[in-house]
């Protein structure tokens, strides 16, 4: 999933001409006439990039992208229009839109855009299952493994870990094992980098979304300050 081109234009020719881009370099696409239609199907549609107009019916382009950004999915979005201005486009950019296009879009620039997010989201894609994997791997330990994690992870040697929980060394050294095993870290400076791999926001992850779509309920979309309807 997530390898789907989602174009959202409220125009059906412009919508036709944009279908028969993507049919001819053979990639995954559905199209839309309203930014509502496509948020009621996002979490099944498998969408990797979104090519938007920044003039629809109802909600623009730029509300869309808020919404995404409100309920933490920043899916790569482009944003294309025949009336955008400076202003706008420079709003759209701040944003986080791949580019803003004018229509007509010349074809080769615009697939070539729409790839760069695809990859984006790809490589976001993997980091973010990558990151639920680690998150998996410390949930599995026990609380006793837990704790010795968090103090070998403070720099604590065993003999100190083992004075704080009145254990034996031998205890300690045991369940170091396992938190190793368990992880699948191969030694302690390893260990380190995957639990802060688990722990890190999303900026510092540098990820372009947070939260799987097949996560969110449609009817519960944020929509901040504007009306659902």
């Amino acid at each position: 999933m997530g390898d789907r081109v989602c174009v959202i234009d409220d125009d059906a020719a412009s919508r036709e001409t944009l279908q028969r881009l993507f049919r001819s370099v053979g990639v995954d696409h559905a199209t839309f006439d309203t930014a509502e239609a496509f948020l009621q199907q996002l979490p099944s549609n498998g969408c990797g990039c979104i090519v938007a107009d920044i003039r629809l019916r109802g909600m623009s382009g730029l509300e869309l992208m808020e919404v995404l950004q409100k309920n933490k999915l920043m899916i790569p979005v482009v944003i294309v229009s025949g009336f955008a201005t400076m202003r706008t486009a420079v709003r759209a950019m701040r944003m986080g839109a791949l580019s803003v296009l004018s229509k007509p879009v010349d074809e080769e620039e615009l697939w070539s855009t729409v790839r760069e997010g695809l990859s984006q989201y790809a490589v976001a894609s993997q980091r973010l299952n990558r990151r639920k994997e680690l998150q998996q791997s410390f949930a599995s330990l026990t609380p006793q493994e837990q704790t010795v994690a968090d103090a070998v992870i403070d720099g604590c040697t065993n003999k100190v870990i083992a004075e704080k929980l009145s254990v034996s060394v031998r205890t300690v050294e045991a369940r170091r094992h396992n938190v190793l095993h368990k992880t699948g870290a191969q030694s302690i400076p390893e260990l380190v980098k995957l639990w802060l791999a688990s722990k890190d926001p999303e900026e510092m992850l540098d990820i372009l979304y947070s939260r799987p779509p097949g996560d969110i309920d449609p009817q519960a979309w944020d929509f901040g300050d504007r009306a659902a309807g």
